[in-house]
C-alpha cells in the first residue's frame, strides 16, 4: 500500500500541469458573440442535479412539468425567441398517460424552457414523437 502511495505522489509531483505552447491563454480567448451578451449568463448544472433557473421555475408552478419526470437535461444553446435572444434548455420528461389504450402508461414528450438573466420566461411544448415498442405483438 506504501508503494502505491509513493508510486501515485511521486507521478503527481513529476507531471506537467503547463498547457503545451500553442494553447490558448485566459488573456488571448476571442471576443464572445453579442447574442451571447443579450441573453445573459450562461446557465450552469446544479449539482443536485437540474438548472437552478428551470428547478425555481417548476417548483414556482410556471409550469406542469415536475423535476422527478424529468430524466434528461440538455445543454443551453442561444435561441432567437420573438426577437430575443435566449438560453435554451432542451427538456425530456415523461408524463403519465390515463387513457384507457394505453394502460398506466408513460408517454415521453420534450419542452424547450427559454432563460435569460437566470430567469425561464418561457416554456415551449413539442409535440410527443410516436414510440415504436420493441415488444413483439402475437
Amino acid at each position: 500500500m506504501k508503494t502505491i502511495i509513493t508510486l501515485l505522489s511521486l507521478a503527481l509531483v513529476t507531471g506537467s500541469f503547463a498547457a503545451p505552447e500553442n494553447a490558448i491563454t485566459a488573456s488571448s480567448t476571442p471576443p464572445r458573440a453579442p447574442e451571447f451578451t443579450k441573453a445573459g449568463p450562461i446557465p450552469h448544472k446544479s449539482f443536485f442535479g437540474g438548472y437552478g433557473a428551470l428547478n425555481r421555475s417548476m417548483e414556482s408552478g410556471q409550469v406542469s412539468v415536475k423535476p422527478d419526470q424529468i430524466f434528461h437535461y440538455g445543454n443551453p444553446t442561444i435561441e432567437l425567441y420573438n426577437g430575443q435572444y435566449y438560453w435554451s434548455i432542451r427538456v425530456t420528461y415523461a408524463k403519465p398517460t390515463h387513457l384507457t389504450k394505453y394502460v398506466n402508461g408513460y408517454y415521453i414528450s420534450e419542452a424547450r424552457a427559454l432563460v435569460r438573466y437566470r430567469t425561464v420566461m418561457h416554456w415551449l411544448y413539442e409535440a410527443p414523437r410516436p414510440v415504436r415498442s420493441s415488444i413483439p405483438v402475437r
